[in-house]
């Protein structure tokens, strides 16, 4: 996956292939328990893929996927179905990018707080690593008003602070999203919290980075 230019990420614990946040193809198992790569945009998608495309190799197939993909998903492209999905991913990418956007060293992908079972729908994407000092941060990454953003975020720093055997050692958090999103209602939610910062960057769909 990584040989096609995607972006591996873990996503409860199967290995999704991403290009600019779009999930591009995932390894699944057959019936004989072998590990596949199924490229493709969702599950239709895949099996389209697979019906049309299945005597390519699958790098080559992951590699027309993502030509397709990054036709779309870029800069002051036209309006498309492929910009429209998983904006908060990309904004996740974006960051995974350039980490010193928001003052980080380094970022990671981190899991969903649940399993997704669409494309659809807007939810929090987060990312976690260390300021430029080493300190731990957890960014979450969001478009749209969420009103249950604050709460999703603490759940995922309170989760990564589990897994990381560091209870009551509050890693910074910091809420990123377009700054038309940033609700009046967030930034309350936020100062009643300890340790969260809000920041926003370009969209990426709109405007040159």
């Amino acid at each position: 996956m990584a040989e096609a230019g995607a972006t591996v990420v873990d996503d409860h614990g199967r290995l999704v292939a991403e290009y600019a946040g779009l999930e591009v193809a995932r390894v699944t198992r057959n019936l004989d328990g072998v590990a596949e790569l199924e490229v493709g945009v969702g599950q239709a998608d895949r099996e389209l893929q697979a019906l049309v495309h299945g005597g390519l190799a699958r790098v080559d197939a992951l590699t027309r996927a993502i030509e397709l993909v990054a036709e779309h998903r870029r800069p002051g492209a036209p309006m498309h179905p492929l910009n429209r999905l998983a904006r908060e991913r990309w904004l996740r990418s974006i960051l995974l990018e350039s980490p010193s956007l928001v003052g980080c060293q380094e970022l990671k992908p981190v899991p969903p707080l649940l399993e997704r079972s669409t494309l659809l729908g807007m939810v929090p994407s987060a990312a976690s690593g260390t300021r430029d000092d080493g300190s731990p941060v957890v960014v979450v990454c969001s478009v749209g008003i969420e009103l249950d953003l604050v709460a999703d975020a603490l759940d995922y720093r309170s989760r990564l602070e589990t897994e990381a055997n560091m209870p009551g050692t509050h890693a910074d958090l910091v809420l990123v999203m377009p700054e038309r999103d940033i609700h009046r209602i967030i930034r309350e939610q936020a100062d009643q919290a300890s340790g969260i910062s809000i920041m926003s960057i370009p969209e990426p769909w709109l405007s040159e980075r």
